[in-house]
């Protein structure tokens, strides 16, 4: 672990994401993290976050509005009650949301 991204950090990281690929969503139970690796369209690399100390987690994947791995967008808030901590919302261009809370995130 390199170390806690500030949220600041985090939302320069997942800026202006709109239409890029949520290619995977890795949750290691142990281990109490779940990682985002996310790919914008015309960047060869892509970019990864996780949140650690995770306290919650929900995906939703109905497709309301039908298939799609692109992310609409993107919303990142400090976690109520836990300075420090942070709550990361993806819409997705589907219609679903994934949901996650933890203590803090790092960028690998």
């Amino acid at each position: 672990m390199v170390g806690f991204i500030t949220l600041v950090e985090w939302r320069r990281v997942f800026r202006d994401l709109h239409d890029a690929v949520l290619t995977r969503v890795e949750l290691d139970w142990t281990a109490g993290e779940v990682t985002f690796v996310v790919h914008r369209v015309g960047d060869e690399a892509s970019t990864s976050l996780t949140v650690v100390e995770l306290r919650s987690v929900s995906i939703d994947r109905r497709l309301p509005w039908g298939p799609s791995s692109h992310i609409n967008s993107v919303r990142i808030d400090a976690f109520p009650g836990a300075e420090g901590s942070v709550r990361v919302q993806f819409e997705m261009q589907s219609g679903d949301e994934i949901v996650v809370s933890g203590k803090g995130a790092t960028e690998r």
